[in-house]
């Protein structure tokens, strides 16, 4: 079986209910759900409408419809984020920081404490980016390192 075709339709009024969309739907596609999308922090809905639908030659057309429920939309296939997640609390990847349980460490000075509350103040280039920031893996003048951060647990592991 093959997978979904996943799409986003842009452009809808947030109060839009999915469920008027599933009508519009109906006659031209094989819809089974509608959903909108949600902000991650604040659980606020947007103004994006994700439809799965079956991997069908028929509904690759959904591409082409440029209205829905009477506004003009674009549909364009859902994208998921890519990278690696990153913990704004403790700076480490792969997990969040709403489920992080470690100390905070502030990427700008490496103390333990939030980048919220760093008090410490820095030189600011033209960009307003610190001139020289402070790798808070390994304590060197330059951009954070990974790999350094990679090479201590390699060390600490053997």
């Amino acid at each position: 079986m093959e997978r979904p075709i996943k799409d986003v339709i842009r452009s809808l009024p947030r109060d839009t209910r999915p469920q008027e969309i599933m009508i519009g739907f109906k006659e031209s596609f094989k819809v089974d759900k509608v959903v909108q999308l949600t902000n991650l922090r604040t659980k606020r809905p947007l103004p994006l409408f994700q439809v799965p639908l079956p991997n069908e030659n028929k509904n690759k057309e959904i591409w082409n419809i440029d209205n829905v429920c009477y506004f003009k939309v674009e549909v364009q296939r859902f994208q998921r984020r890519i990278g690696a997640l990153q913990c704004f609390n403790c700076n480490h990847h792969h997990h969040a920081a709403a489920a992080c349980q470690l100390d905070p460490i502030c990427p700008k000075c490496g103390g333990t404490h939030s980048h919220l509350q760093c008090t410490e103040t820095f030189e600011l280039n033209q960009e307003g980016k610190i001139k020289n920031p402070k790798c808070i893996n390994c304590n060197k003048i330059g951009p954070p390192c990974l790999m350094a951060r990679m090479l201590k647990i390699l060390q600490n592991s053997s």
